[in-house]
């Protein structure tokens, strides 16, 4: 219950601004929209939580190599081999401390990883456009559809979202390959939550009835 761990902040609106003080998005008070002030704590959350995050990631990176994590990759079904290519890629720059780099090799190896789920699950990634032909649905069309929405989970889905393509949450995927962070800013807080969701959706099977 929001309403009572912060009485007074649940009880007025807050304006959300980006890394240039622009206005986003307004969160109104909890009673007129709950959901809204949920991703607004949970994006916090995420930011509370990002220093046990980077000390477990640390912990790991301390006890196995390269080879060692991305052998557990090789039997996850929604990694396939130009996924696991470009996740190989990603980790050894996180080994060499260039997470910049690592950032940005990881996210459309993430959206991969989801339209992998789409299709073993039976669900299309591909939709109409104006032109006679199909594009590949975007990643919010897929975090957003219900059939995905239940293979992961609505707690981890709602997590995703706010993670990767929510204004009101933390929106990495957008900010970042829109040119909206700044270089500066793009490090090891991007890398270790997108390496926790590659960890993450490597870990799922197909649940046997």
């Amino acid at each position: 219950d929001l309403s009572g761990i912060a009485v007074f902040s649940s009880m007025y609106s807050k304006q959300i601004v980006d890394s240039k003080g622009r206005p986003i998005a307004v969160v109104r008070p909890i009673s007129e929209d709950l959901d809204l002030n949920i991703i607004a704590q949970m994006a916090q959350n995420i930011q509370i939580l990002s220093g046990l995050l980077e000390l477990a990631i640390s912990r790991l990176i301390e006890k196995y190599s390269p080879d060692d994590l991305c052998g557990e990759f090789k039997e996850a079904p929604l990694i396939e081999e130009e996924t696991f290519f470009g996740v190989r890629i990603a980790i050894e720059a996180y080994y060499k401390k260039d997470y910049f780099g690592c950032a940005y090799i990881l996210m459309p190896q993430i959206e991969a990883l989801i339209r992998r789920l789409a299709e073993l699950i039976g669900i299309s990634i591909l939709q109409q456009n104006n032109e006679q032909g199909y594009d590949y649905r975007g990643l919010g069309n897929l975090l957003y559809d219900p059939v995905i929405v239940n293979a992961l989970g609505e707690d981890f889905s709602l997590f995703c979202r706010v993670l990767l393509i929510d204004r009101k949450g933390l929106n990495f995927r957008h900010d970042m390959l829109h040119g909206i962070t700044p270089v500066k800013n793009v490090g090891k807080l991007q890398c270790n939550w997108l390496l926790y969701l590659v960890f993450f959706l490597s870990m799922m099977r197909e649940k046997n009835d």
